[in-house]
């Protein structure tokens, strides 16, 4: 039930592998362009994320940031929130622990 043998997936992955040792990062797009290529046929995402699972690739990525975003005014805001959402905590009224019924 495979599309390519395990060295057939090997050899496509080869350029991609090349390109993660410089550096660069390995996004499944490309992948499965280069897939649908050597196949003729279009596959489902699934397939190449198993194949690059079958050939030891993972997920590894940094966390997304927004290019616009600005460390400072989000360690402020961190501050503040924290700040402000105990102050409402210890301004709550205490619920009693005996209910009547």
């Amino acid at each position: 039930h495979c599309h390519l043998t395990a060295v057939e997936e090997e050899a496509l992955l080869a350029s991609f592998v090349q390109q993660a040792e410089q550096g660069q990062v390995a996004i499944a797009g490309p992948v499965r362009q280069a897939y649908e290529t050597q196949l003729g046929r279009p596959v489902h995402h699934s397939v190449i994320y198993r194949a690059l699972h079958r050939q030891g690739w993972r997920k590894i990525q940094p966390r997304p940031r927004h290019p616009k975003a600005d460390l400072a005014v989000q360690e402020e805001f961190k501050k503040s929130s924290r700040f402000s959402f105990r102050k409402k905590l210890s301004s709550r009224p205490k619920a009693n622990s005996a209910r009547s019924a």
